[in-house]
């Protein structure tokens, strides 16, 4: 941070004002990046693309795009056309793009166009390379298989449905980088990698007496996975949901998709320094206006965590699902962790 803050100010800049936080986080990974000699850097941008500060960067040997969904809508646009649009900004000349499978046609035919532009050969991870998914107690052990390769079963320590959209584009960039290095792909190498990959906040377990699961789904289409997720981990379950959002999220939509889970809701709120919270009493009008029924409100996100904890009076397993902004998830994982 010294070595940052030194270069700005012979540049002229103030690092207090000039410089987002993020921005000067991009600064000092950069620094270090170099400093530590690394090979090759994942780079994940912040917000959007075009726009963003991960996008400086000059060199860039591949392009990977998730799905695209509806989210930060008030910076990006409120349509997935808008939103595809600036995050295709990051394809370079000739440079490889991979992107996920199941795009919206929408999202799809941006990619495409920008990838023509930028005459960038662009790779859909293909859902065919999918055979079988199993849950287990680290996570998912899941059969693939790739062309011209025997079926590959791997235990992925990622637990949500979710994650085998992003498993397959994964693979599908190994596989064209192992082309490009000019060697085969390693099985032994994937094995060792996805059984260690962690990802905290994503259908994350905390604890297990009483069982509790952390998610950062905070979008619709994020909640959709996530309620799929818990319908398929968790069915003879007792659920109860701890949720909140930030105030400029699709929370109404989120809500009316997370209602259809059978659970016991508790809502709280996420502490944000950016006062972008929405107040508990708000989220329990919108799930009294959904549902027809109330729920307990907690501010203080301990004191929902503490309700949450009270034994289930059935004779099922009990989990306690969070699930919401990650700025809740933070205190969580502290609270738990600590």
């Amino acid at each position: 941070m010294a070595t940052v803050q030194t270069v700005l100010k012979k540049l002229g800049f103030d690092p207090t004002t000039d410089l987002s936080y993020f921005e000067t986080l991009v600064l000092v990974a950069l620094v270090y990046f170099k400093q530590q000699q690394v090979d090759y850097v994942l780079w994940e941008c912040g917000l959007g693309g075009e726009l963003d500060a991960t996008n400086a960067v000059d060199r860039v040997a591949y392009t990977l795009f998730t799905k695209i969904s509806l989210d930060h809508m008030a910076l990006l646009g409120d349509t997935i056309e808008a939103i595809a649009t600036t995050k295709s900004k990051i394809i370079r000349p000739q440079t490889p793009v991979i992107v996920a499978p199941e795009q919206t046609k929408t999202a799809l035919h941006v990619l495409e166009a920008e990838a023509k532009r930028q005459s960038a050969l662009l790779q859909i991870a293909p859902r065919d390379w999918f055979v079988t998914s199993h849950p287990t107690s680290a996570g998912q052990e899941v059969t693939v298989k790739l062309p011209e390769r025997e079926p590959l079963t791997v235990s992925l320590a990622l637990a949500g449905t979710y994650q085998l959209e992003n498993l397959l584009t994964v693979l599908t960039w190994y596989r064209q980088f192992c082309r490009d290095q000019g060697h085969a792909v390693d099985e032994i190498v994937l094995q060792r990698a996805l059984g260690q990959v962690r990802l905290p906040g994503r259908f994350e377990c905390l604890a297990t007496e009483p069982l509790v699961v952390i998610d950062g789904a905070h979008n619709p289409d994020g909640i959709r996975q996530f309620v799929r997720s818990v319908q398929e981990r968790y069915g003879g379950y007792d659920l109860t949901i701890v949720t909140g959002f930030l105030k400029d999220k699709a929370v109404a939509e989120c809500l009316q998709l997370l209602t259809q889970l059978p659970a016991r809701f508790i809502l709280t709120t996420p502490i944000n320094q950016d006062d972008r919270q929405l107040p508990v009493a708000e989220l329990g009008a919108l799930y009294t206006q959904i549902t027809g029924q109330t729920a307990p409100e907690y501010p203080a996100i301990e004191a929902a965590l503490k309700a949450a904890s009270q034994p289930a009076t059935g004779n099922k397993p009990q989990v306690i699902l969070v699930v919401g902004s990650f700025y809740l998830l933070k205190t969580v994982r502290q609270h738990f962790l600590s």
